[in-house]
């Protein structure tokens, strides 16, 4: 039996593969490596794990420009905008070669650099595409809560005088751009209702105590804070190390 088109469950949108080749330090050669709906790296150190998830993640930041973009798309711009994130991102960037990220909707973002610089970004099937959703990344720097309140209270320095997109540049000096991103994501979702199963599980393995119901965000005390089921708070510089690691890492991340 014929399904008709909405019938038909959509792939849900996803990274597929993604290649590259670094020609210099550091080397790197890879051919379609599949991602599924759970992928761990494993290697050592210097092996070029944090590399592929960072390069994956400016590959989803600049396709969502690209996205948002539309029929108004100007190269020089996403050059420009490029160039700024990897500049951010590495610290010394001096890569040439190329990487390449492939969706499941059939969209394609390719970076060929020079000496860290993009030489070219090449967009396939953009006019084509429903949705682009760009990649999280969660970096070890900001693993604990302890750290995102370091940020929280940069950013509440600065917007008492000028507006968020003036003080981005700023920020940007101190800290990386995904992870602001990831802060700035889970500003905007807050309050995030938290999963029962999930508190369940955590309370049985990580020792928490309270059945926490809501992680909410207090700006002007730069800290997350919980909220347990008989409404008492709980901020999140309180938790142990692991704890907050735990806390961050299974639930900032998950779908709003």
């Amino acid at each position: 039996m014929n399904q008709s088109d909405s019938t038909i469950a959509r792939k849900p949108f996803q990274i597929e593969t993604i290649s590259a080749v670094f020609e210099n330090d550091p080397k790197l050669t890879i051919e379609n490596m599949e991602f599924r709906s759970l992928s761990m790296f494993v290697g050592a150190n210097a092996s070029g794990k944090s590399l592929i998830l960072k390069w994956t993640w400016i590959c989803g930041f600049i396709g969502a420009a690209r996205f948002a973009m539309g029929s108004s798309y100007n190269e020089s711009i996403i050059k420009e905008l490029s160039s700024t994130i990897i500049n951010n991102v590495f610290d010394s960037p001096h890569f040439t070669g190329y990487f390449k990220a492939e969706y499941s909707n059939g969209a394609t973002v390719e970076f060929r650099l020079l000496s860290g610089q993009p030489m070219a970004i090449i967009f396939t099937k953009f006019d084509e595409i429903e949705e682009f959703i760009p990649t999280q990344f969660l970096s070890s720097n900001m693993r604990l809560f302890s750290s995102i309140s370091f940020y929280l209270y940069s950013r509440r320095q600065y917007l008492q005088s000028i507006s968020f997109n003036d003080a981005l540049p700023e920020l940007m000096k101190q800290f990386k751009m995904h992870d602001i991103m990831h802060i700035e994501q889970l500003i905007a979702r807050c309050p995030v209702e938290i999963n029962s199963t999930a508190m369940t599980a955590l309370k049985s393995s990580f020792g928490f105590e309270s059945d926490y119901k809501i992680l909410d965000v207090d700006l002007d005390q730069a800290d997350f804070f919980l909220i347990d089921d008989k409404g008492e708070k709980t901020y999140t510089k309180q938790l142990s190390n692991g704890q907050q690691a735990i806390i961050n890492m299974t639930l900032t991340i998950a779908p709003a």
